[in-house]
């Protein structure tokens, strides 16, 4: 058996590898029309039908209003709330933004939430979203008693390209990112 040169200098094992990503942002408007909005007044809560944005039926969403507040402490205003009812994927990324419209599609109210973690099951919103007198208030000056709720829902999907297959993967965002 030789034995090693020790003269002889080390040489270095250099290797490489690289990956593609490719972020997508997929953004879905939905409008819930509810007609005779003062009739519901004393309901504990109301659902929306399943929001599901074209082209990625992978998510369901909905939304759930309470006009006497969803908790005790808050009966002088209407909750609002954003469920995942189902995912194809095991959690989220998703941010948005809901609008209190008359029936002239007014703005009465606005209030979001920037990009967070979602799971299946999970719900987000505003327990005191708008005051319920100020919201009565908007829809007499218009003479209506119908009131439109509009949710924008942006969904963040990567794509990744590993050796000729894409796979769908869960984004990681800076939180300068998410802040924006």
């Amino acid at each position: 058996m030789a034995m090693p040169n020790h003269k002889e200098k080390a040489s270095a094992v250099v290797t490489e590898s690289r990956s593609y990503s490719r972020s997508k942002l997929i953004r879905h408007s939905h409008t819930w029309r509810i007609d005779n909005f003062r009739l519901i007044q004393e309901a504990d809560y109301l659902v929306s039908s399943k929001i599901t944005a074209e082209g990625y039926d992978g998510l369901k969403w909905y939304l759930r209003i309470c006009p006497q507040g969803s908790i005790g402490g808050n009966k002088d205003y209407m909750s609002l709330f954003l469920s995942l009812d189902s995912s194809s994927e095991t959690e989220v990324q998703a941010g948005f933004k809901i609008f209190i419209l008359n029936n002239k599609l007014e703005e009465i109210a606005t209030n979001g939430r920037s990009f967070r973690r979602w799971l299946p099951g999970h719900e987000m919103g505003f327990y005191e979203f708008v005051k319920r007198d100020h919201l009565l208030k908007c829809l007499d000056e218009v003479s209506s008693d119908e009131l439109n709720v509009k949710c924008e829902i942006s969904v963040a999907v990567n794509t990744v390209d590993i050796c000729g297959k894409d796979e769908l993967i869960r984004p990681v965002f800076p939180v300068e990112y998410l802040n924006q």
